[in-house]
């Protein structure tokens, strides 16, 4: 007779054994689908990936900020994206000032429902989030010298990193992190990474962000929810491949950057590659940084009596 037993339809899988993914949310009762976030990566692999986003991060600032050949790139990147704004620009700028309150709304939302549900840990770990970015982004501001460009660029001051970004992108995160199911996980993550997305191609737009501001500031928070939500699964650990193709878009859009500013004075059509190659930059941290979203599948609660089966329902 074989040692492995079956279990019945519907039943909990026994504890202390790893139940199969597509099986779990049907096997948890709905009172046990608590936060998601309790299965842990590896400390040194959560380091590295800290390290690698805060040294990103300060790269950015170096490069485009503190470098005078940086500061060209992103003032020609102002520049390029000109035609675009004289379209775009007013609707562009009513887009970023009406997306963060409605994620704020659905986050509201959310929170009240995960407070029902008793998930007080990621409630106060979102909160602390999305007041640390929007202290970080906007204390950055005041901290940091920002040198001038030496062009046409119109913007007074230092505007890196980008507040508005850096709000919107935590308030997607916490968007995700709050989910009341696993399902939701993707969806919610392609929704609100579109409406960062659009938020940091609207601040550009409306000139009131350089390149780099968007830039910087989504790789700030992505380092801030790592260290917030320390060492939790996040989405890009079990779509890898998913994230593998965002840096591929990122690697694209620097390639096209690289393009236009060789062929600035040559053919239209490679001349203007760097309009293209600066969204691509500008999208790509941000939409990386969503998927930096603690998620990953519902485990069992700790056994107690209150689990022990009760024949009388």
């Amino acid at each position: 007779m074989s040692d492995t037993t079956e279990e019945a339809p519907g039943e909990a899988p026994a504890r202390g054994t790893a139940p199969r993914s597509g099986e779990l949310a049907r096997a948890v009762p709905s009172r046990h689908r608590f936060s998601s976030s309790h299965l842990r990566i590896a400390a040194p692999h959560a380091l590295i990936r800290v390290t690698v986003l805060a040294v990103c991060c300060v790269a950015a600032y170096l490069l485009f900020v503190l470098s005078g050949q940086g500061r060209m790139a992103d003032a020609s990147a102002f520049a390029s994206l000109m035609p675009l704004s004289d379209v775009f620009g007013a609707t562009a700028d009513v887009v970023r000032q009406v997306i963060p309150f409605v994620l704020a709304a659905l986050v509201v939302v959310l929170a009240a429902a995960a407070l029902a549900r008793q998930r007080w840990d990621d409630v106060a770990r979102s909160v602390v989030l999305v007041a640390s970015s929007l202290i970080a982004a906007e204390g950055l501001k005041f901290l940091l010298p920002r040198p001038g460009t030496g062009g046409s660029v119109a913007i007074i001051g230092n505007s890196y990193p980008s507040g508005h970004v850096a709000v919107t992108l935590s308030l997607a995160l916490v968007v995700v992190i709050l989910s009341p199911t696993d399902r939701w996980h993707v969806w919610l993550a392609l929704l609100t990474g579109a409406a960062t997305v659009g938020v940091a191609w609207c601040s550009v737009l409306s000139t009131a962000h350089r390149a780099s501001d968007v830039i910087g500031s989504a790789l700030l928070v992505g380092f801030l929810v790592q260290v917030v939500f320390w060492r939790k699964i996040a989405m890009v650990d079990s779509r890898a491949r998913l994230g593998a193709a965002i840096l591929l878009c990122a690697a694209a859009g620097a390639a096209l950057v690289v393009v236009g500013g060789v062929f600035a004075g040559g053919p239209p059509v490679l001349a203007a590659a760097g309009i293209p190659g600066w969204l691509l930059l500008c999208a790509a941290p941000a939409a990386y940084s969503v998927m930096l979203a603690p998620t990953g599948p519902l485990i069992l609660p700790p056994a107690t009596e209150e689990d022990a089966p009760d024949d009388r329902r």
